[in-house]
C-alpha cells in the first residue's frame, strides 16, 4: 500500500510541476500557417484580427490568467481599417494594464514610453487591448482572462 501511496503522490507531482507557470508559447509564420492549425483551441488566445496579409503571428499566453500577441502585418491599410472600426482609448490606460501584468510580459513585448512615441490603442473587447506605433505595420494585443 505504501508503495502505491508513493507512486500516486510520484505522479501528482510531476503533473502538478510540469505545468510550470502555465506559460505557452506560439509562433506561426504566416497566415497560411496559422490556418492549418487542426486544433481551434491552440488558436483561442489569438485575437480575431489575424487577416491574410499577417505573418510572423506569435503569442505568449499565460493559461491562468492572459496572454501577449504580436502580429506583422504586410499591408498598413488592415491595420488602419482594423483600427478605424474600434472606439480609440488612452494609452495612459492600456500602461496601467500592461504594468498590473508586467511579470507575465514577454521580452519581445513593447516598452510603452507615451512621452516619446505616438500609439493608438483601441480595445477589441471587454477582455482585448490592442496597441500599435503610428505608422508600423505591426499590432500587439494583451488578451486578459477577466474585464479590465
Amino acid at each position: 500500500m505504501r508503495k502505491k501511496h508513493l507512486i500516486l503522490t510520484f505522479v501528482f507531482s510531476l503533473s502538478f510541476f510540469s505545468c510550470g507557470n502555465g506559460e505557452f508559447e506560439q509562433f506561426y509564420a504566416n497566415y497560411e500557417d496559422f490556418k492549418k492549425i487542426p486544433n481551434k483551441r491552440l488558436t483561442g488566445w489569438f485575437p480575431e484580427i489575424i487577416t491574410r496579409d499577417s505573418y510572423e503571428i506569435k503569442n505568449s499566453s499565460h493559461l491562468d490568467i492572459c496572454a501577449f500577441c504580436s502580429i506583422k502585418y504586410r499591408n498598413k491599410k488592415s491595420i488602419d481599417s482594423i483600427f478605424s472600426i474600434y472606439k480609440s482609448v488612452p494609452v495612459s490606460n492600456f500602461k496601467i494594464v500592461l504594468e498590473k501584468y508586467s511579470e507575465k510580459t514577454p521580452e519581445w513585448f513593447p516598452n510603452i514610453d507615451s512621452e516619446r512615441k505616438f500609439y493608438n490603442v483601441i480595445k477589441l473587447n471587454n477582455h482585448v487591448w490592442a496597441l500599435r506605433e503610428k505608422n508600423k505595420k505591426q499590432v500587439f494585443t494583451i488578451s486578459l482572462l477577466m474585464n479590465e
